[in-house]
């Protein structure tokens, strides 16, 4: 669906995918699905699974790469360079 332009019917087929995953307690093929999405740049659907997977079993104990699906950093490559740009200032 994702290849005919559906996003709107895809998302509606993956989030009942993973709410089956999620009744199940399937944490390792959320991340799975999550992964998938990630690597499609789709990340308004990788962070509905991340946060799933949050719900499921809680955000400590997921994996460091799925808590970043939960909280992606958005513009990290800009924050990276404005703090190497950033003088110290003295307090």
């Amino acid at each position: 669906m994702l290849e005919l332009g559906l996003r709107t019917e895809a998302s509606w087929e993956i989030d009942g995918v993973v709410q089956q995953y999620a009744q199940a307690k399937d944490v390792a093929h959320m991340a799975a699905v999550g992964d998938w999405l990630a690597a499609r740049d789709l990340p308004q659907l990788t962070l509905r699974v991340g946060r799933q997977m949050r719900d499921v079993v809680g955000l400590e104990k997921l994996p460091r790469a799925v808590q970043k699906q939960v909280y992606p950093a958005g513009w990290g490559d800009l924050v990276a360079e404005q703090a190497a740009s950033t003088v110290s200032i003295p307090c």
